[in-house]
């Protein structure tokens, strides 16, 4: 069977991601504010022109620019704008647990209305036509599975959600406008990756695995047929 292949924009590196979005602004916010004197909001500036330079230019870069990807964006761009206008603290609570809530209902919605999102995230991993060629040689539907998969990436949003507010509300006790809440937002963008990222893209992966095992169960494909 002809594989399908599509040229894709090249993928920005995991590693400098995680450096420029979570490693580079938790040292500011740690550490630069105090050693060099700082106010509470230059540090917190400072800190969060890494993510959101590299954003944009990812935005301006690849003209496949996804949904979560703007979310992100918009979560950094949300968390500048509470502690550069001083909102209160516990508005950073409400973002971080709102943001991968609304993500949830959002893919939600999109099933029910069958546009899917998470099909087109996984059409970026996955060869989604020819694995549909192929279930349909067997009478069999892949839409199905697929759906059930989305569900499941609503859920693992759900639980991330819930995960955001436990390590918010635990972390953030300070008034904006201090070195101590930049320090607070410094902890939690550092634990956020083990507590977690970590954990939702271990769940992510053994949803792949659950893919993977419908499709080889269903089909011949070897793995040169099925992922990107």
């Amino acid at each position: 069977m002809k594989t399908d292949y599509k040229k894709v924009n090249k993928k920005p590196n995991p590693f400098f991601s995680i450096l420029i979005n979570i490693v580079i602004p938790v040292l500011i916010l740690l550490k630069l504010g105090k050693t060099f004197n700082l106010s509470p909001l230059l540090t917190l500036i400072i800190a969060l022109l890494f993510p959101l330079i590299y954003g944009l230019y990812q935005f301006s870069s690849r003209k496949d620019t996804n949904f979560f990807s703007i979310l992100g964006f918009i979560s950094i761009l949300l968390t500048g704008i509470i502690g550069i206008i001083q909102l209160p603290a516990g508005y950073i609570i409400i973002k971080e647990t709102s943001i991968p809530l609304i993500i949830a209902f959002i893919i939600i919605v999109f099933e029910i209305a069958n546009f899917s999102l998470v099909k087109r995230f996984f059409n970026e991993i996955l060869y989604i036509k020819t694995i549909n060629k192929a279930f349909k040689q067997k009478n069999k539907s892949f839409s199905k599975i697929l759906k059930i998969s989305a569900y499941l990436i609503a859920l693992v949003f759900l639980i991330s959600a819930i995960l955001n507010y436990v390590l918010a509300k635990m972390i953030i006790k300070s008034p904006t406008g201090t070195q101590e809440f930049n320090q607070e937002i410094g902890k939690m963008l550092a634990l956020s990756f083990p507590v977690i990222a970590l954990p939702a893209v271990i769940m992510v992966i053994l949803i792949l695995v659950f893919l993977l095992i419908k499709i080889k169960k269903h089909t011949n494909l070897d793995f040169d047929a099925i992922f990107r």
